[in-house]
This record gives structure tokens, sequence and C-alpha cells, in this order.
């Protein structure tokens, strides 16, 4: 992924299906990339929402679709193979795959049995007024809304969600650990949160993914 990147996972369904124009090689994926008002809780840190309205400015940006956001572009808004679109549920997509190539061919037989189910995007936030920072009450985490992104990079077809233990391994160390810094130190502009207390809040992140893994190594 190019530096500076989030990417964030929906686990909305999608399906695949017949071609619209019945061509026999090309069977069409079509789904949910972000559901919008549906909070999450990123990286133990913070909780974060996207907003109706945050892919209105970037519905025509050159996007590709992948699987976990690497390889080359099974589909391109470019190449009119990928189309996005908004709708009352949140950004929605329709990808051609050509069944005659073996990445396509794979990913598809993947989805029809469940193996693979949930959908990602990359993308970069507005930071320039597109996204509002609440803070926590009663022990809550910070709020993240997310209204505006300035460019879409890519929707993807993933594995792990991004931010779990899993997806973090499998990303790599030092990028999720980046991507989370950058928004770690955005939250500390907007909130006024002090350098001291985003490293309380690490500290208590670091117990929690701690105390979890040890809950699932008992269990």
């Amino acid at each position: 992924m190019t530096k500076g990147i989030e990417v964030r996972t929906s686990a909305a369904r999608f399906e695949v299906r017949a071609a619209a124009d019945g061509v026999a090689d090309v069977r069409t994926l079509a789904g949910h990339a972000a559901v919008f008002g549906n909070e999450t809780v990123i990286f133990d840190s913070w909780r974060e929402v996207i907003e109706p309205g945050a892919f209105d400015d970037v519905l025509g940006d050159d996007c590709v679709f992948l699987m976990d956001h690497e390889g080359a572009p099974m589909a391109r808004t470019t190449g009119d193979t990928l189309r996005l679109s908004v709708d009352d549920r949140g950004l929605a997509f329709e990808a051609d795959l050509a069944t005659a190539e073996p990445d396509a061919c794979g990913l598809i037989s993947k989805i029809e049995r469940r193996t693979i189910s949930q959908m990602s995007f990359g993308f970069v936030a507005d930071l320039d007024g597109g996204v509002v920072w609440t803070r926590g009450e009663n022990g809550m985490l910070p709020l993240r809304s997310i209204r505006k992104v300035s460019r879409l990079f890519d929707v993807s077809a993933v594995t792990w969600p991004a931010y779990d233990a899993t997806g973090v391994s499998v990303r790599g160390q030092d990028v999720t650990k980046a991507e989370r810094a950058a928004v770690m130190a955005e939250m500390g502009r907007h909130l006024g949160v002090s350098a001291a207390e985003i490293r309380a809040m690490d500290a208590d992140a670091a117990r929690l993914r701690a105390g979890l893994g040890l809950a699932a190594a008992r269990g």
C-alpha cells in the first residue's frame, strides 16, 4: 500500500452473478465496500464511522479492484470494468471479472464458497474539514467521524479485516503502526490530547490486546 493510505473493512454481503451483457467469460461481483453509520473500533484505540456523503467526491477516481490490496488489478473504473456508486447503505460497487484470468477465477470460487466474505477499501481521508473527532464519555474511546474522503484508491476482497490481530500481521507491523500513529496524531490535534495522554492510550490498548490474546489462548 502507498504511504498514507488507510484501509477499512466491511462485512457487508456481496454476490457473484452473470455479466449484465451476457458475456460468458465474465462474472460480475457486486456488493458494498463500505457501509454508512456502522461504528467500528480501530486498533483498539478509537471508534470510527463513515458518514453518508463521504464518497460523493471520489466516485470518478481511478480506482482498481484487488485481492487483499495487492497484485494486478482485476477490474478498474477507467476501463468501465469497475463501477462505483453511493446508495442509502454505503459505497456500492460492481466489478466485472474475467474468468479466463486465474486470479479472478480463483476469487470467484472462494466467494461462492464463502471462503472470502469481506470487502475493504483503500482511501485518504480529507483532513481539511472532512474528519470530525468527538471525545468519548464514560470510558468510551474517542469517535472519529469521516465525512469526506479525498482519494479512493482501491476496493478489495480481503481474507482478514485490516485492523484485527491477524490483519495487522498480514499487512505488516510497520505499515499498521505508521497508520495508527498518523491517526493518533490527528486525534491529538483535533481534541487537544497531549503526547503523554496518547502514550497512556497506547499502553491501555497494548494491555487490552495482551488480555484478549491470553483469553484466546486459554479458550
